[in-house]
């Protein structure tokens, strides 16, 4: 079964989603069962630590995924970013499993391997996962 990324995202924001307070953007990708299962679970932790830390009434969120292709013979990089506005208590959320950074990531992939990626600047978290293009893309609508 191959899932559209925007609508694997759509999906997973829907009940938390009440007053628009996602956007979604990016082109259109089919993905194979364990991008679907890799991203599915991030979301969803994404949205529980909105949940946990966010102030809900002032907090946004966007939701980008990216196809960065460096040339011909290039596999390309995947990438997906979720920006999030009106984050509390930072200092608690920096306390999880998640690969902490002080500094925004310019690169966002290394080598052949996945990266996840999340910092908190002012009350703005910034998450992003890198991965080559061919470890999750089946096709893309352009």
């Amino acid at each position: 079964m191959l899932i559209d990324l925007r609508s694997l995202i759509s999906h997973q924001v829907k009940p938390f989603n009440t007053a628009g307070e996602f956007t979604i953007s990016g082109p259109e990708m089919l993905l194979d069962a364990n991008a679907v299962l890799n991203i599915g679970t991030a979301l969803h932790e994404l949205i529980m630590k909105r949940v946990q830390y966010a102030d809900m009434h002032r907090s946004s969120v966007s939701v980008t995924g990216a196809v960065h292709d460096d040339g011909p013979q290039s596999e390309g990089a995947f990438c997906l970013t979720w920006e999030e506005t009106a984050i509390c208590n930072a200092d608690l959320l920096s306390e999880g499993e998640w690969v902490w950074i002080s500094s925004p990531e310019t690169d966002c992939w290394y080598g052949a391997r996945r990266v996840q990626r999340m910092a908190v600047r002012d009350d703005i978290l910034t998450w992003r996962l890198s991965a080559p293009a061919s470890k999750i893309r089946i096709k893309t609508g352009r």
